[in-house]
């Protein structure tokens, strides 16, 4: 796995990320708080695939507005708050802490889905509402990044 990480500084366009990371710790406070209800009232723990079938419900009827959010990044998500619930299960950590959103920095898109990257223009794919045809339309936009030099390195 690769990583990326590069300071945007002011762009005209970077409230979309910001705005981007708002949404996705929502779903991110959302499912702790619900696995964490569930635990209370007994109920068994619901893993990964019930999670994402959770979701594609949440999308259809209470939260319509997740509908905007990069699916991948949320599935993402998912499985980290899938394995930190596992890990809690199986008494090797404690109990998922809830990340304050000051720390929620980062989302994570899987291979090279929703994003590309080339010299200093990295461009992630949003999806908006067109209400003209009244259908979501996927829409690129381009963030630059500087690099101050060149650098190399390996990734095994």
């Amino acid at each position: 796995m690769k990583t990326y990480k590069y300071p945007l500084y002011d762009q005209s366009n970077t409230i979309r990320i910001g705005n981007l990371l708002d949404d996705i710790w929502r779903v991110h406070v959302y499912f702790h708080e619900w696995q964490r209800q569930r635990y209370k009232d007994g109920l068994p723990y619901v893993d990964y695939e019930g999670m994402c079938d959770h979701l594609r419900l949440l999308k259809e009827t209470t939260h319509p507005h997740w509908k905007a959010l990069p699916s991948q990044a949320m599935q993402q998500e998912l499985k980290r708050i899938h394995k930190a619930y596992d890990r809690f299960f199986k008494k090797l950590g404690g109990r998922p802490h809830i990340k304050p959103r000051r720390k929620f920095k980062s989302i994570t898109y899987p291979s090279s889905a929703g994003w590309s990257l080339s010299n200093n223009r990295m461009t992630l794919t949003f999806r908006k509402w067109n209400p003209q045809t009244r259908k979501w339309q996927f829409d690129k936009v381009a963030y630059t990044f500087h690099k101050h030099r060149q650098w190399h390195g390996t990734i095994t």
